[in-house]
């Protein structure tokens, strides 16, 4: 991060609004995509998978939202991108202790890893150890997500003051 220039993503490679919009594309695209699978699953199996394609609903209103907020320089539209990125990471890391922790003290999966795979004490932990540093490695994308957003919020809460009449280049982007 501390490469990257003033206005860059955190890669340095990308404008941070471009950033933020590929990032709200993303969502869109994503939401798209998982919105057929989760109701094909819906009535073929389990009506609990409504709730992804409700899931899915949401992600592509909240980067329709920060594509908005963007492209009319509204500081206050990518809010609910940066809470659902919150609120995503907080339920990786909640997912993850709470996995490792129903392995490591329910008798009846330790009962049951030892049958089929003889798993010592040391070996449960290596393997937990394992699942959460992928786990870790998997928050990569979604804390790079984060930090765009909220780099692209304040740096379009800043730009709300400069006037746009006199930037040709600001002006085009002030469309309402």
């Amino acid at each position: 991060m501390c490469c990257s220039p003033p206005n860059g993503c955190c890669c340095g490679s990308l404008h941070i609004k471009t950033a933020a919009i590929v990032i709200g594309w993303f969502h869109i695209i994503t939401g798209l995509l998982g919105i057929p699978g989760s109701i094909f699953q819906g009535v073929r199996e389990s009506h609990l998978y409504y709730i992804g394609t409700a899931y899915c609903l949401i992600y592509v209103v909240v980067g329709s939202l920060a594509v908005a907020g963007v492209r009319r320089h509204n500081p206050c539209l990518l809010a609910p991108a940066i809470g659902l990125q919150a609120i995503e990471i907080l339920c990786v890391i909640a997912g993850t202790v709470f996995v490792i922790t129903v392995m490591a003290l329910d008798d009846k999966a330790g009962k049951a890893m030892d049958k089929i795979s003889h798993f010592n004490l040391l070996e449960l932990s290596v393997f937990c150890f394992f699942l959460l540093a992928i786990m870790v490695s998997l928050l990569g994308i979604p804390l790079w997500f984060l930090c765009v957003l909220v780099k692209c919020r304040k740096y379009l809460e800043n730009l709300s003051y400069v006037v746009f009449d006199d930037d040709p280049v600001l002006r085009r982007f002030n469309r309402v």
